[in-house]
């Protein structure tokens, strides 16, 4: 077998691997009936929905991409291939351990997006897609019209779960098993830590913010942003609001010290009711109060 790190698969694999497929997970497509497969033991399937419709710059569904690749990277020995189907489409397999493939004629991704060298994403962009061990022992099934998203066995699930349940807020089935709304509760270590910065710019600049205050989850991501101007205007973000000149991070946020070790910037911890009343002051009046934060 080639040493590439990517490969298509000819007729007779394609065959062969959606025969194991069907065999193995009982794959059906439908538009209606859901699950699409035979959820196996253990597994957690969540729904895609709300990213759907509260993700309007994407960074939620980029960092589901993100856990989900890097999980089956790590999941993978060296040597060893992944499966990678996309139902009546082109199908390959993949070497995680290998540099990419420079290859011009890889499909363009339409929703969400792959790491280079890999030509589908886990984030189903309306087909059916599978990213499966070469055993079938673990992988993913994304959904394209439930919308959601399957993972299965348990090295895939340590890795990933945790990262999962704080971006899909709803999970939909265990081991194939519906959830219940009350069941949808996470454990307390599963909630989101939030923690909250205030950075300190000192410069004459008209149009750069003079404090930036953030709101950062367990990893260190923006989830929500104030910036403050002089003279006291406000600008925000958040996941469903951004403009031009403020938005959220596209990296986890640095380490306090880092920055204040910087000219001109200092980094402090801050308040959650502080960084709550800059918050509010900024959605109604984009201006600072009275008694500033």
């Amino acid at each position: 077998m080639t040493d590439a790190a990517l490969r298509r698969l000819n007729r007779a694999e394609y065959d062969q691997a959606w025969d194991r497929v069907e065999a193995s997970l009982g794959f059906r497509p439908s538009l209606t009936d859901f699950p699409g497969v035979r959820e196996p033991a253990p597994s957690v399937t969540w729904s895609l929905r709300e990213l759907r419709e509260d993700d309007p710059r994407g960074h939620r569904r980029d960092r589901l991409i993100d856990t989900v690749q890097d999980a089956l990277t790590a999941c993978t020995p060296p040597g060893a291939r992944l499966l990678l189907l996309n139902w009546q489409h082109t199908c390959w397999t993949l070497r995680p351990d290998l540099p990419s493939t420079d290859d011009v004629f890889l499909p363009r991704v339409l929703d969400g997006r792959a790491r280079p060298g890999w030509p589908l994403s886990p984030y189903p962009d309306h087909d059916y897609y599978f990213f499966l061990a070469e055993d079938l022992g673990h992988g993913t099934f994304g959904h394209p019209w439930e919308p959601s998203l399957c993972l299965f066995g348990a090295p895939l699930l340590q890795r990933a779960a945790d990262a999962l349940h704080r971006l899909l807020p709803t999970v939909l089935r265990r081991d194939g098993r519906p959830v219940r709304p009350r069941e949808q509760a996470r454990p307390a270590q599963e909630e989101r830590a939030v923690r909250h910065v205030r950075v300190t710019w000192t410069h004459d600049f008209a149009d750069e913010p003079v404090e930036i205050l953030s709101e950062l989850d367990e990893e260190d991501r923006e989830g929500r942003k104030v910036e403050v101007f002089h003279g006291g205007r406000l600008a925000r973000a958040d996941a469903s609001h951004e403009t031009a000149a403020t938005g959220l991070g596209e990296v986890p946020f640095p380490p306090l010290e880092t920055i204040d070790a910087l000219e001109d910037f200092t980094a402090r911890p801050m308040t959650a009711a502080a960084f709550e009343q800059a918050w509010t002051a900024a959605r109604r009046t984009g201006r600072t109060p009275p008694s500033s934060p």
